[in-house]
């Protein structure tokens, strides 16, 4: 029985005595024959004398069901431009600054970021990420350093403990924990996790190949010990979402169109 059933009468209109048996068959017949799933839609829920009135089901998730829901997230990852240390060996690779091409990239990013304006920004506390961020223009409700965007520490927990991680506060909010000194892997999944329990939709991160390489391993749950690496060239933009429903998704990973001419190797 194909489409909604509708009783041999104008809707709403009263059923005289004589037509109220054959209502009664047509009714039961109807629903006595088959589901079909177009009238699941409607069922009657107000049976006067000679008057019915149908009204819709509510179809909007049940208490339970919102109660499994998260908050939709949209991540955007976002690698410094090309610092000092990559074209020149005697400068120490622990916090340099941008190169002169490296800033050109960085200002390649303002029409690639300028609709974006994500409810948080987070930079990581390095020279060459901070810059990045400044010269994208970018603009966010909330602007915070947050030390799990950290470059790789290469194996050392103390790499950064000697850096300075408030000479940058006029520019966004400081990061007073001490997450600097975990391992990268830890690191990745803690910012994660952060970006979960945030309030908020849209979250940008300036920062490194190696830290968005270690998060993207735990993103997707790779094995810390796999081989697998996740390229990012100098302000390669990537994109992460993790649905409400928890599902995690790349939408895509190492954009740089944005800087045609200006590629660099890593």
């Amino acid at each position: 029985m194909g489409g909604c059933w509708s009783p041999n009468w104008a809707g709403g209109a009263r059923l005289d005595l004589a037509h109220e048996r054959d209502f009664e068959l047509q009714f039961l017949q109807y629903f006595d024959a088959a589901l079909d799933p177009c009238y699941l839609t409607t069922v009657p829920i107000l049976l006067t004398t000679y008057t019915i009135v149908f009204a819709p089901i509510d179809t909007s998730p049940s208490v339970a069901e919102k109660g499994n829901r998260t908050q939709m997230k949209h991540i955007w990852l976002i690698r410094h431009g090309q610092s000092m240390s990559q074209i020149d060996a005697t400068v120490p690779g622990l916090n340099p600054p941008l190169s002169p091409l490296g800033e050109q990239q960085a200002r390649a990013l303002i029409p690639r970021v300028k609709d974006l304006h994500p409810d948080v920004i987070f930079i990581s506390p390095l020279i060459r990420a901070c810059r990045t961020y400044q010269l994208s223009q970018i603009r966010g409700d909330r602007i915070a350093f947050n030390k799990c965007a950290l470059e790789s520490n290469w194996g050392r927990d103390d790499a950064y403990a000697e850096v300075d991680f408030h000479s940058l506060a006029d520019i966004a909010e400081i990061d007073p924990s001490d997450h600097h000194l975990l391992p990268t892997r830890d690191r990745a999944e803690l910012l994660i996790a952060e970006i979960i329990a945030a309030p908020g939709a849209s979250f940008v991160v300036f920062g490194h190949w190696g830290i968005f390489s270690q998060i993207f391993k735990s993103f997707f749950n790779v094995d810390t010990a796999d081989e697998t690496r996740a390229i990012n060239e100098n302000t390669a933009v990537s994109k992460l979402v993790i649905t409400d429903e928890s599902i995690r998704q790349l939408e895509y990973w190492n954009d740089h169109g944005h800087v045609p001419g200006l590629e660099t190797t890593l």
